[in-house]
């Protein structure tokens, strides 16, 4: 089925939300049309990469205002 057995997903996490934040997801997956699991997934790994590219941004300004190298 899948070419590289490392891409099948094995791995489950519960994940318990209020009603407020299940409504704003459900809304959000029929605007997109997604299904909430794949729409969920794509939301945690976008957040992941936002949050790598500002921990890259603050060492880069910490390296730039401290004289660079390291």
């Amino acid at each position: 089925m899948y070419a590289d057995p490392a891409h099948i997903r094995k791995h489950t996490i519960k994940l318990s939300l209020s009603d407020q934040e299940y409504a704003d997801l459900v809304e959000r997956s029929r605007q997109t049309g997604q299904q909430l699991a794949s729409l969920a997934r794509e939301l945690i790994f976008e957040r992941m990469n936002d949050l790598e590219a500002h921990d890259a941004t603050v060492s880069l300004l910490s390296r730039v205002s401290n004289g660079l190298p390291k």
